[in-house]
């Protein structure tokens, strides 16, 4: 089933299909998929991936029927358990963690910039079906550890997570992703640092060849503040 198509049959259940001015948005997100060859020599989001498996799919997605498990499992330190994207509503003198909002949706891009060069943000954007916002408050140090769990065959996941460290903070996040399906998820990671933050961010990865998984982040740094990504 070709972008368009799946857009058209599945936009009601999407996140903030009813919000005009992102109607607008995803309609000239469309416009530039049908009009683009997928030029894989000229475009540096799509080398060494194959297109097929993320552009040519079948949309489906499910609310999962069992909740997302958040722990304060020590001080400053916390575990969570995402489930297709979702995670649960959280907050105590530290953290804050919330569903993203409409005036979540195309925060990381003032001016469109990176979905003219992206294909797989421009996707997330069109699709987007889930995602959380954590916020770490001002000068606390802390720890999340994320198990990101995929229930059924043949999802698609479309997920956008906000991680905003407040001014002094700082936080080690550790994302896991390790599932056995054949479903597909595409994820954009924004990242905001206040000044004098910082965000050590480890990827742990040990899925099963049938499943897809596309991970884009974007980070803005203020003064005096780091971004460290590292793969595992």
């Amino acid at each position: 089933m070709n972008i368009q198509d799946n857009y058209l049959k599945n936009k009601k259940n999407i996140f903030f299909s009813e919000n005009k001015d992102i109607q607008t948005h995803r309609e000239k997100l469309i416009n530039v998929f049908e009009n683009d060859r997928f030029d894989k020599k000229n475009n540096e989001s799509l080398k060494n991936i194959n297109i097929k498996n993320f552009i040519d799919f079948k949309y489906k997605y499910l609310i999962p029927e069992e909740t997302s498990v958040i722990n304060n499992n020590q001080e400053n330190s916390y575990s969570i358990v995402s489930v297709n994207g979702q995670c649960s509503s959280f907050k105590d003198d530290k953290i804050e963690i919330t569903k993203i909002l409409d005036e979540d949706y195309n925060d990381f891009s003032k001016n469109d910039t990176i979905e003219n060069n992206d294909h797989f943000v421009n996707l997330n954007s069109l699709f987007l079906n889930s995602g959380f916002k954590i916020v770490i408050k001002k000068n606390n140090n802390i720890k999340i550890k994320i198990s990101n769990i995929i229930t059924d065959d043949d999802l698609t996941i479309f997920q956008k997570n906000n991680y905003i460290c407040e001014e002094g903070s700082s936080l080690n996040l550790i994302e896991e992703y390790e599932n056995k399906n054949n479903s597909t998820s595409n994820i954009l990671n924004v990242i905001k640092l206040e000044k004098n933050s910082q965000l050590n961010h480890f990827l742990i990865q040990d899925n099963s060849p049938n499943h897809n998984l596309i991970i884009t982040t974007h980070s803005s740094c203020k003064k005096d503040s780091t971004y460290t990504p590292k793969s595992i």
